[in-house]
């Protein structure tokens, strides 16, 4: 739920191993960067728009989006060894302008799931309706 799946390349954006099943996605990104959607299903379908994945079943509380999420700057973050330093991690967070800033599902009032106190950077996280989709707030 609220996550971003990006990919580069004609890579797909989900990719469900034969026999899964359970698997549900709702308020999610799907961006294919420059390559085409592509979503394989666990029965070795292809499916080619959002659209068809939620005729699939998945995103179907229409919160789910296929939307440039303009991440700063996307493809340049470096490795980190240590894990204590993940929130020093600059790239991979939403522009300002970003679509997707306060776009994010009020979680805890569908769900009735607590996402906590802070973002993956440690950023004290907004109001449940004005969540941001993906681990960064802005």
């Amino acid at each position: 739920m609220d996550n971003l799946l990006v990919t580069s390349g004609g890579e797909p954006l989900v990719q469900a191993a034969s026999g899964q099943s359970g698997l549900t996605f709702q308020g999610n990104d799907y961006w294919p960067g420059r390559g085409q959607f592509v979503i394989r299903e666990n029965r070795g379908s292809k499916l080619h728009s959002l659209d068809q994945w939620r005729a699939a079943g998945q995103e179907s509380a229409g919160h789910g989006i296929s939307l440039d999420p303009q991440l700063v700057p996307a493809g340049a973050g470096k490795p980190v060894a240590n894990v204590q330093r993940l929130s020093a991690i600059r790239a991979y967070r939403l522009r300002p302008g970003s679509p997707l800033v306060g776009a994010g599902m009020d979680l805890h009032g569908a769900f009735g799931f607590d996402p906590g106190p802070g973002d993956f950077y440690g950023t004290k996280l907004p109001p449940p309706r004005g969540y941001g989709v993906g681990a960064a707030q802005s």
